[in-house]
């Protein structure tokens, strides 16, 4: 079951971009469950960090050289959500993994399970994207809170090819579409925000959400998320700021073993 709305709405965001500030350049911002704007500043560490405006919390890795990054998977334990308090009584939070999500006009992979609140109700969506295209395809079961749910996106001759695999429920869902203009540069282990024809749709509260065995594959080497691929890719953690960039919407927990995390909800913004 899936919310109308949501795929007519990334083709639109998706042909006029989003643009991000990082250290003077300028970035093309992709967004499955898009933010209205957003902010990036880098940790003098060796680990850089976004500060996004309505937007992710989690990891990503980025390739300086762009056209290295082909797949990535993980295992979402699937929050508990609460529709309690959601203005309007539509919410909505997104779970995810992506390629090429910071680009430059490329294409943008996404899947996950998508958390909405619609009419006080808690729906637990699992759905593949193509952001550029608009393709879109959801699963004809609903995952569960506590569900343990795998998810992959590989890039294979031109084409994405996802799978969700909800290992709780024992039920799949696959697909394989054409990749238009795929750029390779990011992957992303993250949780989202979702911006709809009203703009940003409130955040409903969840417990805490868990990432485990982000797995990144970077010029044909497969290894965790935080594992040092070379010198061309940089590993960032990401921030979710309200509108004014002043309250916490989510955050993540410190990366462990290199590939595992948390997100905590904070506020419900926007």
């Amino acid at each position: 079951m899936k919310l109308s709305g949501r795929s007519s709405f990334l083709l639109t965001f998706a042909a006029t971009g989003l643009l991000i500030l990082f250290l003077g350049s300028s970035f093309s911002f992709a967004a499955a469950s898009s933010p209205s704007s957003a902010i990036a500043t880098q940790a003098s560490s060796a680990l850089g960090k976004y500060h996004c405006i309505d937007c992710w919390a989690g990891y990503n890795i980025q390739d300086s050289t762009n056209g290295t990054i082909t797949a990535v998977q993980a295992t979402l334990l699937v929050p508990t959500a609460s529709c309690k308090g959601v203005a309007g009584k539509n919410g909505s939070s997104d779970f995810i993994i992506g390629l090429d999500g910071i680009s430059n006009g490329n294409d943008f992979a996404t899947a996950g399970v998508y958390i909405n609140c619609h009419n006080g109700q808690v729906q637990y969506l699992p759905e593949l994207f193509d952001v550029n295209t608009g393709q879109a395809e959801a699963a004809t079961w609903n995952s569960s809170s506590g569900d343990k749910v795998f998810i992959s996106i590989a890039y294979l001759s031109g084409n994405w090819v996802y799978k969700i695999h909800d290992l709780t429920l024992k039920k799949s869902l696959t697909a394989t579409l054409a990749a238009t203009g795929a750029g390779l540069n990011s992957a992303e282990c993250i949780f989202d925000t979702y911006e709809g024809s009203s703009g940003i749709y409130p955040v409903e509260r969840f417990s805490t959400a868990s990432f485990s065995n982000c797995i990144v594959t970077a010029h044909g080497r497969t290894g965790s998320i935080g594992s040092s691929f070379g010198s061309a890719y940089t590993l960032y953690e990401n921030i979710c700021y309200n509108h004014n960039g002043k309250e916490i919407i989510a955050s993540p927990s410190k990366l462990m073993h290199k590939k595992d995390f948390t997100v905590t909800w904070r506020s419900s913004g926007p």
